[in-house]
């Protein structure tokens, strides 16, 4: 009985926001809603054994000024997001990447307002942002489950920057130098406030503390070779801030690149892509210094079901002061039902956990991710 009514209740609310979704996309709104979960168990290793479950709700409308037949190029966003659920990686796994890129607890928040306007080639943005939705982007790993796959973990646990599930305040601007080559740069508040100074993340503030967080990317998707996509990105950030206890600037800095490149792409339209990641921070300044991943995408392959995806990725940390990286290989696949619900299985091992100052044998994960999106 529970069963049915929690189907009931997901059916309801599909149903719903699709028409709500289909209604406002014939003015100038258009609302986007999507619901992701994970289940996820670990089989052997890590702190324990033991299964959880996590949740992401986001609720976002945009508000476009060409089709309210104002002005040319204008967006104004805001989206709301919700985490639920356990934190397998603190509580069973103890690794130091995060296998789940949904993992952030319990909150309910604000997570982007933000204002865009495209001037020709340049692209303008300010307010709340998410810095990974415009920077440090891999297409083909964003099939992955592990955190590291979004943003390379030298940059995210070294630096407080505006990624979910915080983001921050911060203005971006984006030139298309030609049609393949594209040089992007951001300016970001310093200092994200954790969730008990800012449970909403709407207590927004600035200080002499804070300092600034700045990142410049060159993307290029110039064909290396013939009928087959190529995207390589090179890029470098730099963190100055002000320690409260001494009043000294503090600096820290890296850099990251990214290359995807299609391997082959059949006349039915089944491609496959590889790619791989690279980050390096000064091991003087920062514990995790390198980064390293690599991994391969497919679509297409199963001709009944030509929306379905498969992946196998492993992504590395290194550490300046441990001669052992916390190395995770994951394969996934993902079934894709009437455009807007998937499922999709995952596997998972993480050798050498390091989230823990105890030395943890190797963790076996499955895992089962679901979404629902309008």
């Amino acid at each position: 009985m529970k069963k049915k009514f929690i189907v009931a209740i997901i059916c309801n609310f599909a149903l719903t926001t699709t028409n709500i979704a289909n209604a406002y996309e014939a003015g100038p709104f258009i609302l986007e809603a999507a619901y992701i979960g994970d289940v996820v168990g670990n089989l052997h290793g890590g702190i324990k054994t033991g299964a959880a479950y996590m949740g992401k709700t986001d609720l976002a409308v945009s508000f476009h000024t060409e089709r309210a037949k104002w002005w040319k190029g204008g967006t104004l966003k805001v989206k709301f997001e919700n985490t639920h659920g356990d934190t397998p990686s603190t509580d069973l796994v103890g690794d130091f990447q995060i296998f789940s890129n949904i993992e952030a607890g319990n909150h309910t928040y604000l997570s982007e307002l933000w204002y865009a306007q495209q001037i020709k080639r340049v692209h303008l943005q300010i307010g709340l942002i998410d810095m990974n939705s415009n920077f440090m982007v891999t297409d083909h790993a964003g099939i992955f489950m592990n955190s590291s796959f979004g943003v390379p973990s030298t940059i995210s646990t070294n630096n407080p920057i505006p990624i979910f599930p915080i983001t921050g305040l911060g203005f971006t601007i984006q030139y298309a130098v030609t049609e393949g080559l594209q040089l992007s740069g951001g300016v970001f508040d310093g200092t994200q406030k954790d969730w008990d100074e800012n449970p909403y993340n709407v207590n927004w503030s600035f200080s002499k503390y804070d300092g600034v967080f700045s990142i410049m990317e060159a993307q290029s998707t110039y064909s290396i070779f013939k009928n087959l996509e190529s995207n390589f990105k090179l890029g470098g950030y730099n963190w100055w801030h002000v320690d409260p206890s001494n009043s000294l600037d503090k600096y820290n800095y890296g850099l990251y690149l990214s290359l995807e490149q299609e391997v082959f792409h059949t006349s039915s339209d089944a491609t496959m892509h590889v790619f791989s990641q690279f980050s390096w921070a000064p091991s003087e300044y920062n514990y995790n210094d390198v980064y390293f991943s690599f991994g391969a995408h497919a679509m297409g392959f199963w001709k009944k079901r030509p929306a379905d995806e498969a992946a196998i990725g492993v992504c590395m940390a290194y550490f300046s002061s441990d001669k052992e990286a916390e190395t995770n290989l994951e394969l996934s696949y993902k079934f894709s039902f009437l455009n807007h619900i998937y499922l999709q299985p995952n596997f998972a091992c993480v050798f050498n956990p390091k989230g823990t100052e105890a030395h943890l044998d190797t963790a076996v994960l499955l895992g089962l991710r679901f979404g629902l999106n309008f």
